[in-house]
């Protein structure tokens, strides 16, 4: 790495940014009438009125202000929402902004100001500062694996291959992610969604100053990646497709990086076949060149040494294994020449219960000029230098059955290795290592370990559910305390507590973080079902979280049950504007679904008394978990005669994050509730 872009980083980068967006904001302001590439999320046209927006947006979160005025810019509230997330696309080292949960102040559709949402880590100037020089130092360790004189080819490979090799997908639940989606989360925490990684990357080659972009995929596919410009041509290139996960499980194969054709360096045609349409602007991918290379059959990262990428190429026929593919072949491939040349080569095959798997190879990691590796029952060392191999750790005598290391993973100084019964991604990991590879020490690490209060026996790790007991509607609220204990070598740290799911506001928290635990102590808080919960049954994660990263959770489930007063035939309720949709006995209306960003917007609601005696007074209420998020505009109406009608409205809030919403609509007299119907309203992002 050079001096100056040591220094750059250090000061905080800002100036290659105003550089690079300067630039290419000028090449696209200057195309108006042909090519408007968008540099990030959205997709209209780059102008003064953009530029303005995008200069005070960046003055206002420089200082972690609230707000910024826009009343003069004349926009609406659709522009702005684009304009907002495109500042966060094309700035990943603004990483403090999160783009979920922004609002603006509007008057007649106009926005006159924008309230920013900042991720807890960067929501004081003291905090940025802290998280700023954390994300600047893993941008340095990052840039500290390219060497300058390496092709931008080989930047963008080993920047796609370092992310992917050192981050986790976030998942909060099986199939559920994380609500992460910042380059700081990326690179920091080693936790992140699609958005993350395309934001660290996007990040990265700012910094290597190779023109790079984020592409966002259509509404089927909730997705985004990048494309990458080498020698003049644009390249489709997808960090978050390298891994190899399961979001049944919520794990990834650990040391996994892939390099398949339809995810890595690619054009639009392979893209397409993958997604068909995509939401943002991008100039032609068009190039050939990379189609059919080498590398779509290399599942772990590539390192530089000298002037070669050093991989494991695919598993090739050994005669001293009756030509089975295990012969596995460490190479080392020079981008200048195309040349390849074995560096070490060994016999090594993986046990299946009935026979081996054929084409499977060691994962790779570099640390300090040597190589680790795994066979299937041990950690070996290849020194670069001087070329001698060396048994690093050794489980043959701990391994039962089919027990085998099925991965391995250098990350930074730690080498990480799993034993598993067979490869599969979602398979049950039996143990995990970490060694320190300055010392030849396990990694000092804090791991904790969650179970009742009351019972110590009932776990409640990795997942496993706390059922509550069953109770009938007019309940009271309960609680059941849960011990956090430190079963690691270290301290834990400070530890935040949360709540998450759809069903989370039906639950209570009595504290929402602990003080640091000692190894071998414990802390604890409780978790609670609120009162007044109509019938049916709730979920939710609990979630305990360290710097951010959830190191242990687990679900707790809540039922409800007793019957709804039979509804009184003599009222019916319809929508206004459409009298034939009846909302009755628990029927629903959907609201439209929104994008965050959107309006207020409320439903007419007629009330029908088609019984032979008044109503009487009327009261109006919104019960449930998620009553908070709609509005009505009366609570009460007054004594229906027979055959007549009055009528209210209900709505959903502006503001709302995105996610789905779900609350019940009661029409009560005084003799009970006489009639009810469900309201649904799904935000998304």
């Amino acid at each position: 790495m050079t001096k100056k872009l040591l220094c750059l980083i250090l000061v905080g980068v800002f100036a290659i940014y105003g550089t690079k967006m300067t630039s290419s904001a000028a090449t696209v302001n200057g195309s108006v009438a042909g090519n408007d590439y968008t540099l990030g999320f959205s997709y209209f046209r780059y102008d003064a009125k953009f530029e303005e927006f995008k200069n005070r947006m960046e003055s206002a979160v420089e200082l972690v202000r609230p707000s910024f005025s826009v009343a003069d810019l004349n926009i609406t509230r659709e522009v702005a929402t684009q304009m907002y997330l495109e500042f966060c696309y094309i700035f990943p080292n603004q990483f403090h902004v999160w783009d979920r949960g922004y609002t603006f102040n509007t008057q007649n559709n106009v926005v006159t100001t924008v309230n920013i949402n900042y991720y807890g880590f960067g929501n004081t100037a003291s905090k940025l500062t802290s998280a700023k020089g954390k994300f600047n130092m893993k941008a340095i360790k990052l840039l500290n694996t390219i060497p300058t004189n390496a092709s931008d080819l080989e930047k963008v490979i080993l920047a796609h291959d370092y992310i992917a090799n050192h981050t986790m997908y976030a998942y909060e639940s099986p199939g559920v992610y994380e609500s992460k989606h910042s380059a700081y989360q990326c690179m920091v925490e080693n936790r992140s969604t699609c958005t993350g990684f395309s934001r660290a990357f996007l990040h990265i080659m700012t910094l290597l100053e190779i023109d790079a972009r984020i592409v966002r995929g259509n509404d089927n596919v909730d997705h985004t990646w990048n494309m990458v410009k080498i020698n003049d041509d644009w390249y489709h290139i997808d960090v978050t497709h390298a891994l190899n996960r399961s979001s049944a499980v919520m794990n990834q194969r650990l040391g996994h990086v892939g390099h398949q054709y339809e995810d890595f360096l690619h054009n639009d045609v392979r893209r397409r076949a993958f997604d068909p349409n995509w939401v943002t602007l991008t100039p032609p991918a068009v190039s050939n060149m990379y189609e059919n290379s080498f590398w779509e059959d290399v599942v772990s990262a590539f390192f530089r040494y000298g002037d070669s990428l050093i991989y494991f190429s695919k598993p090739a026929p050994s005669a001293n294994d009756g030509n089975r593919l295990v012969r596995q072949n460490l190479t080392a491939w020079n981008p200048s020449t195309n040349q390849t040349t074995q560096v070490l080569t060994f016999d090594a095959k993986w046990r299946t219960p009935t026979g081996y798997y054929s084409n499977k190879t060691p994962f790779l990691g570099m640390y300090q000029n040597k190589l680790y590796y795994n066979t299937p029952t041990a950690i070996w060392r290849y020194d670069l230098q001087t070329s001698q191999t060396q048994l690093y750790k050794d489980e043959a005598n701990s391994l039962t059955g089919v027990q085998q290391i099925f991965e391995m993973a250098v990350r930074d100084n730690t080498l990480i290795y799993r034993i598993k019964e067979d490869a599969n991604v979602s398979s049950r990991v039996v143990r995990e290592e970490a060694i320190d590879l300055d010392t030849g020490l396990p990694y000092r690490k804090s791991e904790v370990s969650l179970c009742r209060t009351t019972n110590p026996s009932i776990l409640l790790n990795d997942g496993a559910t706390h059922n509550f007991a069953t109770r009938g509607v007019g309940y009271a609220a309960s609680t059941t305390g849960i011990t956090i204990n430190n079963v690691g070598n270290v301290p834990t740290g400070d530890l935040s507590i949360q709540i998450s799911g759809e069903d989370a506001n039906a639950f209570t928290l009595n504290k929402t973080g602990v003080n640091s635990i000692a190894s071998g102590a414990s802390d604890n808080f409780s978790v609670g079902f609120k009162a007044g919960l109509i019938a049916g049954t709730y979920n939710a994660q609990v979630s305990v979280k360290e710097e951010g990263e959830v190191i242990q959770f687990f679900y707790v489930k809540f039922t409800v049950t007793g019957t709804t007063p039979t509804p009184n035939n003599g009222i019916s309720l319809c929508r206004t504007t459409n009298p034939s949709i009846l909302l009755n006995n628990g029927a629903t209306h959907n609201f439209a679904t929104r994008a965050v960003g959107y309006a207020a917007s409320t439903t007419g609601i007629t009330i029908n008394n088609v019984g032979n005696t008044p109503t009487g007074n009327l009261s109006i209420e919104i019960v449930g978990t998620d009553a908070a998020a709609f509005t009505l505009n009366k609570t009460t109406v007054n004594s229906i005669a027979v055959g007549a009608s009055n009528n209210f409205s209900v709505g959903f809030k502006a503001g709302l994050l995105a996610g789905t919403y779900k609350a019940q609509v009661h029409v009560r007299n005084a003799g009970g509730m006489t009639q009810f119907f469900n309201v649904k309203f799904t935000v998304t992002n």
